[in-house]
């Protein structure tokens, strides 16, 4: 008789990690082994897709071909190992290398779909199936008579035991397993342990239903309650039970150390149901002596009791032959429907798995750059969420750094500057509505002065202009040094009288160029109202005049807003990493979510400019930038700027949001810029011109605005 194989399984699961295990390679090269050296399968009968790239129909299509081309008396065995499980409406599925979480149905062999095509062209061979799996005895169900013609076999075959019969690693309910310190799985480990006789020497050849026996009795010595108990059934059994049939030779290992692989010489055909019966029983019953601690008596009573339930027990399977038998055509019918709705049913997966890569394509090369980072960061956000426990211990310790900052920082403060500061914004608040229209009206006489010196100036230039013009056609040789005193002089007259404040621009973020008409230096707070509300003004400003306005920024956050100084740092942060276009796009992100200014704000903005979050907030949570920020806080305490935001135009002070004073601040700023430029004075000087006159201290404030 001819013997024949079908491997099956994985051990490495490359979309499903989780589910690898090097045992399962180990166990299947172990039954591979056994194959050849012991039972003596030749290569070419065995079809092997263990650890196979191919995907589930791929796999069945060649498994089939392999079991077509099968000699109509054969054996075949079919072992698998690695992963089982359920998808849904409770299908049975046995993992491959392919296998993927949440696609089973595509991507994994449902067992019903295999068994029907094993019961199709198996029905008059021996079927020997060894399943080392979780939920293994979930498969005999689908494994339960033949799906080709039952009456199709030759007269000879009458004789001969043939059906399917299962040994099970674990019932349908038990998950399987491959314990620490064992180099194959507990079921595999067992088996071997019996076939190899490590534990003690048995018979040449076992029955499948003797070796479960043994490798029950084997698990449960070295596992105890632990172990997973194997299981035997014969669903499928037209002429005898299989499962009784030896079928498993031993390899024995001599006083040398030699492997010996025997198998007896079998029987003729008339002797052989006796004599298998016999040989079955000795060693079966044995196994059971042992296992049970029997004497001789309660031996021949339990072979007794066990000869009668098996009298009963072929009275009830040959009914059920012949039950099955005028079944059959019905089964035929309904088998080949079933195949033609699994052929439909894999077709239309095989339709979705095509659509489902097109529309993958399309939306692939439809993706911009952009939409990829978006992408990336809403990833890295959901990774996030998914070690929340890790972010609370986290943020824990976050909270806890930044508390102690902020108790260094409330005790430089003092207590007097933060009841000061916060009783002035009180009054500001007050008094702000009220002093509105009396700025107007500074601003309003302010304009009518600076009109009355412009046209003063005007005729001033005038005359100066028509001086020069006559001493220069005078004398036409160089002009003498009280020409070029008398210019000095006239550049100074051009400047208006209004105080001016000398106020370092140094390395702060700047916007716009170095030779611009007009310097707003701006002291503002992130988490200020009014130092958001003015931003439209400013950005009008640089819409209308362009590059003859230049912006620079300097930080003054106030102790009584708690996220100014860790968004002042996140700014200075992305200066740093970013350049100085990405500070003023980060000002612009930050003033637009004031009112939300957190972490969860500063690891938005960090992957939106292509940073690390994590490394962000640990410099937004440190004094990476606080030498910068504190230099500007120095400068505003040098200046008594105590109200913000505060800007100085070209060296003139402007206190308060006052967006008409502002407006009116620069257009008259920048006709006084453009005079100085018509009288001679280059573009990158004015800014110096106008404030090299101006005041660079006044009297110190209490405490500390941070």
């Amino acid at each position: 008789m001819a013997f024949y194989a079908l491997l099956l399984g994985a051990s490495e699961f490359s979309h499903w990690p989780a589910l690898s295990n090097p045992a399962f390679g180990r166990s299947h090269a172990k039954f591979l082994d056994y194959l050849r050296e012991v039972r003596g399968v030749p290569d070419e009968n065995i079809c092997n897709l263990f650890e196979s790239e191919r995907n589930a129909t791929d796999q069945l299509e060649e498994l089939t071909d392999f079991l077509e081309r099968l000699p109509r008396k054969a054996d075949l065995f079919v072992h698998y190992v690695g992963h089982g499980g359920f998808v849904s409406s409770q299908r049975f599925f046995l993992g491959l290398k392919a296998a993927k979480s949440g696609r089973e149905d595509g991507t994994c062999l449902i067992f019903e779909t295999f068994a029907t095509r094993l019961r199709t062209f198996t029905a008059s061979k021996r079927v020997f199936v060894i399943l080392d799996c979780c939920f293994a005895a979930a498969a005999v169900k689908h494994l339960m008579g033949p799906a080709g013609d039952l009456m199709s076999s030759k007269v000879d075959e009458s004789l001969r035991v043939r059906g399917v019969t299962v040994l099970a690693a674990s019932s349908k309910d038990e998950a399987a397993y491959a314990p620490d310190g064992l180099s194959l799985t507990m079921f595999s480990d067992a088996m071997f342990r019996v076939l190899e006789q490590v534990d003690e020497p048995r018979s040449e050849v076992l029955t499948l239903r003797e070796l479960k026996a043994l490798i029950e009795e084997s698990i449960a010595t070295r596992f105890s309650t632990d172990g997973v108990r194997p299981k035997v059934h014969t669903p499928y059994q037209p002429v005898g039970d299989i499962a009784d049939h030896p079928i498993f030779p031993l390899r024995r290992v001599d006083a040398i150390g030699i492997k010996s692989e025997r198998e007896p010489v079998p029987p003729t055909v008339a002797q052989a149901p006796v004599a298998i019966r016999l040989q079955r029983r000795e060693s079966f019953n044995a196994a059971v002596a042992r296992s049970e601690g029997l004497d001789g008596a309660q031996v021949a009573q339990w072979q007794l009791d066990a000869t009668d339930a098996k009298r009963k027990r072929l009275a009830k399977a040959e009914a059920e032959r012949q039950r099955l038998a005028e079944a059959e055509a019905e089964r035929h019918r309904l088998a080949e429907a079933e195949a033609e709705r699994q052929r439909l049913a894999e077709a239309e997966a095989e339709r979705q798995r095509l659509a489902e890569a097109e529309a993958e394509r399309k939306r692939l090369a439809e993706a911009e750059a952009e939409r990829q980072r978006l992408a990336e960061a809403e990833a890295e956000r959901k990774r996030l969420a998914e070690a929340e426990a890790e972010r609370e211990r986290a943020e824990e310790q976050r909270l806890a750094a930044v508390k102690a900052k902020r108790e260094r920082l409330a005790a430089k403060a003092e207590r007097r500057r933060l009841a000061a500061e916060q009783e002035r914004l009180a009054e500001e608040k007050r008094a702000r509505e009220q002093s509105a229209q009396q700025k107007v009206e500074r601003v309003r006489l302010e304009q009518q002065r600076g009109e009355r010196v412009l046209r003063w100036t005007v005729t001033l230039v005038l005359m100066l202009a028509g001086g020069l013009i006559v001493l220069r056609l005078a004398s036409p040789s160089k002009a003498s040094p009280e020409t070029n005193s008398s210019r000095k002089v006239d550049v100074a007259t051009l400047l208006p009288t209004t105080e001016t404040w000398r106020v370092p621009v140094g390395s702060s973020p700047t916007l716009g160029p170095d030779d611009a008409l007009v310097t707003i230096i701006e002291f503002a707070d992130f988490q200020y109202p009014p130092c958001a509300e003015v931003q439209p003004t400013l950005l009008k400003v640089r819409e209308q005049h362009g590059a003859d306005i230049r912006r620079v920024w300097k930080d003054l956050p106030l102790v009584v807003h708690p996220e100014a100084l860790p968004a002042a740092t996140f700014a200075r942060e992305v200066l740093a990493r970013k350049g100085i276009s990405s500070f003023w796009k980060a000002q612009g992100f930050l003033f637009a979510r004031q009112n939300d200014l957190g972490n969860p704000v500063y690891e938005t903005l960090a992957s939106l400019f292509g940073l690390s979050a994590s490394t962000t907030l640990r410099a937004v949570t440190s004094d990476t930038h606080h030498v910068a920020i504190d230099a500007d806080v120095a400068v505003a305490s040098t200046l008594n700027v105590n109200q913000i935001p505060t800007f100085f135009v070209n060296g003139t002070r402007l206190d308060g949001p006052d967006d008409t004073a502002l407006l009116a601040t620069v257009d008259r700023e920048l006709e006084v810029a453009k005079r100085l430029v018509a009288n001679g004075v280059p573009r990158k000087d004015v800014f110096e011109e106008r404030t090299k006159a101006g005041r660079t201290s006044a009297a110190p404030i209490q405490g500390d605005s941070r």
